[in-house]
């Protein structure tokens, strides 16, 4: 008994957060039909680069510009501020680089205050990567890592772009919010 009135709980909580979601998408179809060109390069950024989590918004990539041409959408489009980010960076390890300086080189690049480092996922310096005709290493070629960035309670963020995202590619996107992450019992539901 107790068993079948939790499941109907479950299914009428689903049905509550998909209706929550729907309405966030539809936020975004209206945002993407009024053509603002910075809107949408941010959401076709997140969809070349974005994580396809169904509530949980995350980008990563290595270009200064790109990273913060991201954070400038986050600010405009969703009030986003520093305390709302969790960022963490993945580096090769070597003798010029330390955490220290990579804290300092994606702070300035996203530029707010406040933003939550997480754990950095530090590769250890490959002696068998190097180049021997010039003592190259590979580690030079994204001297300050990869930065993933989340933004805490994002599950409006997510739908908006899905939603514009439908909007600007004429329905011919193959992203299915509905299919990704189908762990409802976990899944957020936010209203704001």
């Amino acid at each position: 008994k107790n068993h079948k009135a939790a499941s109907v709980g479950r299914n009428v909580w689903s049905a509550q957060c998909a209706k929550i979601r729907e309405t966030f998408r539809e936020e975004g179809r209206i945002q993407a039909s009024l053509n603002n060109a910075d809107h949408a390069m941010g959401c076709a950024l997140y969809w070349a680069e974005g994580s396809k989590d169904r509530n949980q918004f995350c980008f990563a990539n290595s270009d200064a510009g790109m990273m913060k041409k991201m954070v400038t959408f986050l600010q405009k489009y969703f009030d986003v501020k520093g305390d709302d980010l969790k960022v963490r960076v993945s580096f090769y390890e070597n003798g010029d680089l330390d955490v220290q300086k990579v804290e300092e080189y994606w702070g300035k690049v996203i530029g707010l205050e406040n933003i939550e480092w997480q754990k950095h996922l530090i590769n250890p310096y490959n002696k068998n990567k190097v180049d021997p005709a010039n003592r190259v290493n590979h580690v030079n070629k994204l001297p300050f890592g990869v930065c993933h960035l989340k933004v805490a309670k994002s599950t409006r963020i997510v739908h908006h772009i899905y939603g514009a995202i439908e909007t600007y590619s004429e329905g011919q996107t193959v992203i299915d919010p509905q299919r990704t992450n189908t762990n409802h019992s976990s899944a957020p539901c936010e209203k704001t």
